[in-house]
């Protein structure tokens, strides 16, 4: 009869363990951490950006996001675009944060706050949204447009694109979370 060396035991109890520990996390997800297309929970109210990109005043389409600002945004610099968003699931009003809240960040650690702007696709930051209701709105441009999210827009470094993966973070009346953008 041969005899299984302590050792091994050991060994192979370690391994059983890392296993379950693997198999157990599957599922989990972490709330406050999402990547673009998923909804981000914070409190009552969700988060989920439809799409991001790099917007050009040349464009058409871009310039009616981008009207009223200038067509260039500086040297080194462009206007990124994130389209998202915001469901209150909560039973009182609620606020949308304000620019400080937003923040864009890379890798680098280059923050970026949004933009304000006017148009009738932009997110309006301090905007209220009712229990249960959304923004934008259904039957708004921004929500019946080809893209149905409100923009929140920002001029970042040209060297984002670089320095990925790049974040949306949002402190919403004290919880924090962010969104892993695709850029």
């Amino acid at each position: 009869m041969t005899r299984t060396s302590p050792i091994r035991f050991i060994l192979i109890a370690l391994c059983l363990g890392a296993s379950a520990l693997v198999l157990a996390s599957c599922g989990e997800h972490d709330s406050t951490h999402v990547t673009e297309a998923e909804t981000l929970e914070l409190g009552d109210v969700g988060y989920r950006v439809a799409i991001t990109r790099f917007l050009n005043p040349q464009d058409i389409e871009d310039a009616e996001y981008l009207d009223g600002l200038p067509d260039e945004p500086g040297d080194d610099k462009a206007y990124l675009g994130v389209f998202l968003r915001v469901l209150n699931e909560g039973s009182t009003e609620y606020e949308v944060p304000s620019k400080g809240e937003f923040t864009v960040t890379d890798t680098d650690g280059q923050e970026f706050s949004p933009t304000p702007q006017n148009t009738p696709f932009s997110l309006v930051l301090g905007d209220r949204i009712p229990p249960d209701g959304e923004l934008p709105l259904p039957d708004s441009a921004a929500g019946a447009g080809p893209i149905e999210g409100a923009l929140l827009l920002f001029v970042v470094d040209t060297s984002i694109a670089e320095n990925r993966p790049v974040e949306l973070e949002i402190d919403s009346d004290g919880n924090k979370g962010s969104i892993e953008l695709d850029i």
